[in-house]
């Protein structure tokens, strides 16, 4: 029996029962290649669209929760010294730690690129 092509699998998702299992793991991982590559295509395009209405909207501070909510984090790990300051965190006049709302964008779009 032939090994339905990924395009026939996604037309009809019954086929995946017919899946050997090497061949079903490669059609997930193309996938996820895909998605990734979809998702940094989005917030690209995003960045671009919004640099484009509001120039100030990059550079707006975001505070720690929004941060991690942004990247999908803890903000216990957020909290971390070397976390913060690797992706471009720095401490306001208050002492919080906040982060520039393009830095966090464009680590978010760096991470879904070096995915899949």
């Amino acid at each position: 029996m032939a090994v339905p092509s990924l395009p026939d699998v996604q037309a009809d998702p019954a086929l995946v029962q017919q899946l050997p299992r090497p061949v079903a793991i490669e059609y997930r991982r193309q996938l996820r290649r895909l998605d990734a590559d979809l998702e940094a295509h989005i917030a690209a395009s995003a960045d671009r669209a919004e640099s484009a209405r509001e120039p100030g909207e990059s550079s707006r501070a975001v505070s720690l929760d929004e941060a991690a909510r942004l990247l999908s984090m803890e903000r216990r790990t957020l909290e971390r010294k070397p976390t913060w300051q690797r992706l471009g965190g720095y401490k306001d006049l208050d002492g919080r730690v906040k982060f520039r709302l393009g830095n966090l964008r464009r680590h978010v779009t760096r991470r879904s690129r070096s995915t899949g």
